[in-house]
């Protein structure tokens, strides 16, 4: 079993206890994978809500520059620019975060409130569409 949890765990973020399971894609070049993983613990430790809800409506975190001319982007909240912490895509429950090569603590906190605004757009944005159906 843990090997099992291992090697799910290299490529993805798994918590077997949390209920947790999310797809990472990182950036190879010009990213860092594991600091998306280490923001996703920092979330499950500091704030558990907000844990719970990315667990929930969220399946990937994905490395990629966000395409403000998307007119289905939710950057609400962020500087628009080619510096854009993160995005959205209405319609996903995938979050976009700007490939960053650092693993400081800064940067994975930073990575953390990204995810966590985005959770919440990812959240509202399925309430709507559920409640109109």
């Amino acid at each position: 079993m843990a090997g099992i949890y291992m090697t799910i765990n290299i490529v993805n973020y798994f918590d077997p206890f949390g209920g947790c399971y999310l797809n990472i894609d990182g950036d190879i070049v010009s990213g860092n994978k594991e600091t998306i993983k280490a923001a996703i613990r920092y979330l499950g430790k500091t704030d558990r809500t907000a844990y719970r809800n990315l667990c929930t409506v969220v399946d990937r975190v994905s490395e990629k520059n966000c395409i403000i001319a998307d007119q289905r982007i939710d950057s609400k909240g962020f500087i628009e620019g080619l510096n854009l912490d993160g995005c959205y895509v209405k319609g996903t429950r995938t979050i976009y975060l700007r490939p960053d090569k650092s693993d400081s603590p800064d940067v994975i906190e930073g990575r953390a409130r990204t995810i966590k605004h985005y959770t919440e757009a990812v959240a509202r944005f399925w309430e709507e569409y559920n409640s109109k159906q």
